[in-house]
């Protein structure tokens, strides 16, 4: 992930994967260090990149805190998307689903985000998550077929 940061700072993708992978390394300073930098070059993405520092805080093990960095995001706009994930990743289904009943998932990264991105691990054998399948199946379904 350092080498989009290094082709484009801008790009939102890059500081959240980078803290993603950094969290599930267990390198807590690379988290935040990366949104930082991600809050300085994108501040238009403060509540996104919040839900994915929640996100990381929670895989790295505290959920209290990504609970209240995920309140925080919501109330700065984060995509519902985003706002699952740091959900999902601090133990709340109910919250998560929530995020997820009014998620779009028009974005091109949503199915695959969805379907194998490991926040979403403990949430996957709930009955709700039936209907979040079938909503991607919904808007991803080619006119053609």
């Amino acid at each position: 992930m350092e080498p989009v940061l290094d082709l484009n700072a801008e790009l939102e993708e890059g500081h959240a994967g980078l803290a993603r992978v950094a969290a599930r390394l267990g390198d807590e300073a690379t988290v935040f260090k990366t949104l930082e930098a991600g809050l300085v070059k994108r501040s238009d993405l403060r509540g996104d990149l919040l839900a994915e520092q929640a996100s990381a805080v929670a895989v790295l093990g505290d959920a209290t805190r990504a609970r209240r960095l995920a309140v925080e995001a919501s109330a700065l706009g984060a995509t519902p998307l985003n706002l699952a994930f740091a959900w999902a990743s601090a133990g709340d289904a109910d919250r998560a689903f929530q995020c997820l009943e009014v998620a779009s998932f028009h974005l091109y990264s949503a199915p695959a985000d969805v379907w194998w991105d490991p926040r979403f691990d403990e949430i996957r054998g709930d009955r709700r998550f039936a209907r979040v399948r079938e909503r991607i199946n919904q808007g991803w379904r080619p006119e053609w077929s």
